[in-house]
């Protein structure tokens, strides 16, 4: 299983953010690639700058990441959102303004 995290500079409220997670989880074992696990709003930013994070592992990472901002985008998340992958390396994938064919990354 891949590990990613849904993060947001932007404090989602919980509402808003419980509505993201169920219709990501809905979305992921829909496609039969994965789940949501915890999620988390912080009044001030961790060391990357989020402020609200939702985990979720994905079986197929290409597949997974495609699912993901498909919805994401259909969702209306705030334009400072990410899927973060940390292992083996840390990989940024973008949400808006891209192609799902190749979806872009920028590995640190």
């Amino acid at each position: 299983m891949h590990e990613l995290v849904v993060g947001s500079e932007d404090l989602i409220p919980l509402v808003d953010l419980d509505r993201y997670a169920a219709v990501l989880d809905e979305a992921l074992r829909a496609a039969g690639v994965g789940s949501v696990g915890v999620r988390a709003g912080m009044p001030e930013p961790d060391e990357w700058g989020l402020r609200t994070t939702i985990r979720v592992a994905v079986s197929d990472l290409e597949g997974g990441v495609r699912v993901l901002r498909r919805t994401l985008r259909s969702a209306g998340v705030p334009d400072a959102t990410w899927i973060w992958q940390w292992e083996p390396e840390l990989v940024t994938y973008e949400i808006w303004g891209f192609s799902d064919d190749a979806p872009p990354s920028w590995g640190w």
